[in-house]
Order: C-alpha cells, then sequence, then structure tokens
C-alpha cells in the first residue's frame, strides 16, 4: 500500500511540475532520499521535518532560495529586497506574473487559476502576507509557529492568540 501511495505521490508531483509537456520540452523528475515513510503532509504550514520541508520547497516557491552550490540566499519568487538601516524590516519586490495553477482532476491538466473577472490570477503580496499569518495563526497549529514568530513584530502575541492581534 505504502509503494502505491508513494507512485500516486510521485505521479501527483510530476503532473504538477510537469503540466502539459511538448516534445520540445524538458521533463525533470524530482527525486529524494529523506528515509522511510511518506511525507506527513502537504501543507506548507504542517511541515514537520526536512522529509516535508524538501517537498513544499518543491512545490511552493519561496520569497528567498539557497544557490544549492554556494548555500548563498538568492531570490525565489522575490526579485529583490531591502533591508532597513536598522536591520529589522524587509521590504521584498515579488517576480511580476508568477502564476496560480491548479490540477484539474477531470481534464487531467494543470490549468492557471482565474479570478471572479476571469482574468489570469498572479502571486501577490497578500498571498505571501496570508501565509505568513496562516503559518502563525493558533488555529492552524503550525509546528514550525515557534521559530518564526519571535522573527515579526507581534508574532509571538498572535501566535499565542493574543486577541488584539
Amino acid at each position: 500500500m505504502k509503494k502505491l501511495a508513494r507512485l500516486f505521490l510521485l505521479t501527483l508531483i510530476l503532473v504538477l511540475a510537469a503540466g502539459t509537456i511538448s516534445a520540445q520540452d524538458e521533463l525533470k523528475i524530482l527525486v529524494t532520499a529523506e528515509g522511510p515513510g511518506d511525507p506527513r503532509s502537504i501543507d506548507p504550514q504542517q511541515a514537520i521535518d526536512t522529509k516535508d520541508w524538501n517537498l513544499e520547497n518543491s512545490l511552493f516557491p519561496a520569497l528567498t532560495t539557497l544557490d544549492e552550490e554556494t548555500r548563498e540566499i538568492v531570490p525565489g519568487i522575490a526579485a529583490s529586497w531591502d533591508i532597513s538601516e536598522d536591520g529589522k524590516t524587509y521590504t521584498f519586490h515579488l517576480v511580476e506574473n508568477v502564476a496560480w495553477v491548479r490540477y484539474n482532476a477531470e481534464t487531467e491538466q494543470v490549468e492557471q487559476v482565474m479570478d471572479e473577472n476571469g482574468s489570469p490570477r498572479f502571486v501577490t503580496a497578500h498571498d505571501v502576507v496570508y501565509g505568513w499569518t496562516r503559518a502563525l495563526d493558533p488555529a492552524v497549529g503550525s509546528p514550525a509557529a515557534y521559530i518564526i514568530a519571535p522573527l515579526i513584530v507581534g508574532g509571538e502575541e498572535f501566535n499565542s492568540g493574543d486577541s488584539r492581534y
């Protein structure tokens, strides 16, 4: 049964990553060796170990990432960022036109998400704020909230359920 679940997960990842592949496109397959067992969740806010985090990083683009060779912080969906003189405020400038996509099981295709007006939906600063807020929301119960809460002004209070935040 676990082999079937892994095969399904690999197939899902390939479909999500590949979308519609033409003869000119190059298909890249993600293979990880994180030990026995399946990932706990594909919800970024429920990742609990390296196996989960590596899968999340492959499925969901982050503001920044690490260069695989130099291990330096490099742009992800943030094209650039500014840091205030006191080092306490980071302003991220997002890459434009990063599309939201989803897998449609009925058509077996990866499709661009459209907004209520039928226009393509792109990642916005609101989406990034939503993700960080959700990570700190005590109702979500993110196992990593304690790591990021002290780094955000009011993060610990919000994560503790303080109603003022």
